[in-house]
């Protein structure tokens, strides 16, 4: 006999706060989980502009990518 689950659900989130015209402050989170498999992450960054911004932060935000994210 074979027994199958379909349940499974993801949570994705960033934020981000211009602190200075050059310096902003953000965040992201990341969750999954499906049967036996759970994944969570978390970050806090910190970035430095190096031309003046005026405008808002864009949104979404745009959050810099880990320098090896696996496979």
């Amino acid at each position: 006999g074979q027994t199958r689950s379909a349940f499974a659900f993801k949570i994705n989130g960033a934020a981000e706060y211009q602190l200075t015209p050059h310096l902003f402050l953000g965040g992201r989170l990341t969750a999954d989980n499906s049967g036996d498999f759970n994944d969570a992450a978390a970050a806090v960054y910190l970035r430095y502009s190096f031309e003046t911004r005026k405008s808002p932060v864009a949104f979404p935000p745009v959050t810099p990518k880990p320098y090896y994210s696996g496979n």
